[in-house]
């Protein structure tokens, strides 16, 4: 079966004017001279997509998705490459696109269908069913200047989905409307979609991408970063956005450019018994490692449950700490601690030894902790980890690594937050008369 879309190659550029009249000037100079600024806002797309697929764009505000579904609809063509479309389009894309304000609702669904190539008796054996899916009442007989967004939205939308199209163009438009009328698109989305139509909608709303598209693209800066699974592609995008605001925020916080995080600490680190030790800052614009050292932590390791190094880790895994400690003189009481950071400068999560009460009496001359995590509950990110030995009282830092040793989890479900928490839904029926328990499934697929 060929390709219900394709695009090779294909790129759009716009001209750049600094000012109107640079237009004339250009114009005026008969191609001799150049007035304007090139601007790719998208290039090297190459994209499939089969009959009955339902695909979802996702990437940053001007990362270029609402110009590859203008390409798609034939609002706009491409400056190179080629793209093909076989089927009937609707699209739903800007606010009051394509109606006349000054007509009433009734009126613009007629002009809207014929547009898209029905015949008048096609829109007089639909027109009911577009009214009523749009609940916009007696408004339908009104000019659609005293709409509000959502009626727009609404009306947009009922006839987007009942002029039978074979592609279905959504561009975020539905996050006007009230949740009711979203719950009714989305609805009418599935079915669509289940009867063989192909589906292509842009959100922001990763949850709804999830639930609607079995594929999705991710753009960035008009090429596309990544495409498949929406559960893959959407966790690596929501990495990369957590990445920025890590930065942004370690470069508020630091008052400068953001920081460069050290990858390890080793036995050549600088120790002094007179004071603490400052070398290069990482997140939150802490020092990467600082201390008195008179106890000090000379290697890391991030290991599996087979205490084999690990990067990379499914949620679910055991994940397993390892620090390498020795003192160079007598250490009561050392507390040592663990943390868990998220990129985006989150704490998931910190204890430490004094905090459970399980620190040793005295530090010995050398030894090794293992901070065991059993099926580790962390949601789908990157992380690092912090280690560190302080006095008792949590204040004085013998040895302090400040998110160093980085991790990933991977996970495929659609819940959301940092950590996963096991959970029962009881249904209570009858009033009171019957009881139903369902635990939630921790393995419980994507979808």
């Amino acid at each position: 079966m060929d390709p219900i879309i394709e695009l090779k190659g294909v790129g759009k550029k716009y001209r750049i004017y600094r000012h109107p009249l640079d237009r004339v000037k250009e114009f005026l100079w008969l191609g001799r001279r150049s007035a304007h600024e090139e601007l790719w806002a998208l290039r090297d797309i190459d994209l499939v997509i089969e009959p009955g697929d339902s695909v979802g764009f996702v990437g940053s505000n001007g990362a270029g998705k609402s110009t590859l579904l203008k390409l798609i609809s034939g609002i706009s063509r491409p400056s190179e490459g080629s793209l093909s479309v076989r089927g009937r389009i609707s699209a739903l894309m800007e606010l009051g696109a394509g109606f006349h304000h000054e007509f009433t609702g009734r009126e613009n669904i007629y002009m809207n269908c014929s547009i898209l190539g029905m015949t008048r008796h096609e829109i007089d054996a639909r027109i009911q069913s577009i009214i009523e899916f749009s609940e916009l009442g007696e408004f339908i007989d009104r000019p659609i200047k005293i709409y509000s967004t959502g009626m727009f939205m609404r009306l947009g939308f009922s006839v987007a989905i009942n002029t039978d199209p074979d592609i279905l163009l959504v561009d975020e438009i539905l996050a006007v409307g009230d949740e009711y009328f979203q719950s009714r698109c989305y609805r009418k989305i599935n079915e669509f979609r289940e009867r063989g139509k192909t589906v292509i909608f842009v959100s922001h709303a990763i949850n709804t991408l999830r639930g609607l598209c079995r594929r999705t693209v991710w753009l960035d800066g008009g090429r596309i970063m990544a495409q498949g699974s929406s559960i893959e592609v959407t966790n690596a995008y929501l990495d990369f956005q957590r990445e920025r605001i890590g930065r942004q925020l370690r470069k508020e916080q630091s008052g400068g450019p953001a920081a460069v995080t050290a990858a390890t600490a080793t036995d050549d680190a600088p120790t002094s018994p007179d004071g603490p030790v400052p070398t290069d800052e990482t997140p939150g614009g802490l020092p990467s490692r600082m201390g008195t050292r008179e106890a000090e932590i000379y290697r890391v390791e991030i290991l599996d449950e087979h205490e084999q190094p690990r990067t990379v880790f499914d949620h679910g895994e055991t994940l397993l700490v390892r620090l390498f400690f020795r003192s160079h003189t007598r250490v009561a009481n050392p507390n040592i601690g663990v943390s868990i950071w998220r990129n985006d400068n989150v704490l998931c999560y910190g204890s430490s030894s004094a905090k459970d009460g399980t620190s040793l009496p005295e530090m010995p001359a050398d030894g090794r902790l293992d901070f065991v995590i059993p099926q580790c509950p962390l949601m789908n990110g990157d992380y690092q980890v912090s280690v560190a030995i302080f006095c008792p009282d949590d204040i004085h830092p013998y040895d302090f690594h400040n998110r160093l040793y980085p991790f990933q989890v991977r996970c495929t479900r659609r819940d959301e937050g940092v950590a996963y928490l096991p959970h029962v839904y009881r249904y209570v029926l009858d009033g009171g008369g019957k009881v139903l328990e369902r635990p939630a499934d921790p393995a419980s697929p994507s979808r």
